[in-house]
């Protein structure tokens, strides 16, 4: 299956790079970040100092033609946000005629709902995820997150877990060739886990993400390494047009 986020399109063909940013990026740095091989921005909206919608839209503008991922990660997995979920749901609704997709968990029972009908509305792609920062589950758990994730409307499922062993990396490799056909993204966080963010492509993981500056994950490589790895080992990237 194919996604598209903006002009790019995530269809397992070639490895997208996606970079976090927060409210203090520039245009420049923007600019930068897309020469070096960044093809889709995840704003990270739960890390703005201020998150009134005219803020957010503004930070939006410095990426041009970039497109954008909007993330309002919950605190209960790994974000920022602390403020009612009825607040966040009502950003997801402001920004959603602004950005490209949005990212929102499968444990935001509360909203799910209402901000993948207001992605539908607005004809925006939504990934679904699901992070687990102790540990990898079993293959059977990550599959019930896939299927639960798709019955709440995912274009995307997205799960990120620790891995501490070779083991935990080869659970999240079998995860990821049972849902390639159906859109997934899969990294296993740490140290162990590094090298799924270069070769989990090769498996049907529709993107990666790569530091800009600050990264938001352990185990994330910056986007000039990421991007040296990715063209090194997929030549297709060499050839992309990334719009």
């Amino acid at each position: 299956m194919a996604v598209m986020f903006g002009k790019v399109r995530l269809d397992g063909r070639i490895p997208r790079i996606a970079v976090p940013f927060r409210d203090g990026v520039t245009e420049a740095q923007a600019g930068e970040a897309r020469r070096a091989g960044m093809d889709f921005a995840e704003l990270r909206v739960d890390h703005f100092a201020d998150y009134t919608p005219g803020r957010v839209l503004e930070v939006l503008r410095r990426f041009g033609g970039t497109p954008v991922l909007a993330t309002i990660r919950s605190q209960a997995e790994g974000g920022k946000w602390t403020a009612p979920e009825k607040e966040r749901a009502a950003l997801f609704e402001d920004v959603l005629p602004a950005v490209d997709a949005i990212d929102i968990e499968l444990s935001s029972s509360s909203i799910l709902t209402r901000v993948v009908d207001a992605a539908r509305a607005a004809k925006k792609p939504v990934v679904v995820s699901y992070h687990n920062f102790e540990s990898t589950p079993s293959l059977d758990f990550l599959d019930s997150v896939a299927n639960r994730a798709r019955a709440s409307g995912a274009d995307i499922v997205k799960v990120a877990a620790l891995t501490a062993s070779p083991e935990d990396v080869q659970t999240l490799v079998q995860f990821t060739l049972r849902h390639r056909e159906k859109g997934v993204v899969a990294i296993g966080m740490g140290d162990t886990g590094m090298a799924t963010r270069i070769f989990f492509p090769l498996l049907g993981s529709l993107f990666t993400f790569a530091s800009f500056g600050e990264g938001t994950a352990a185990g994330q490589l910056s986007l000039e390494e990421t991007a040296r790895l990715l063209q090194t080992f997929y030549p297709s990237r060499s050839l992309a047009d990334k719009g």
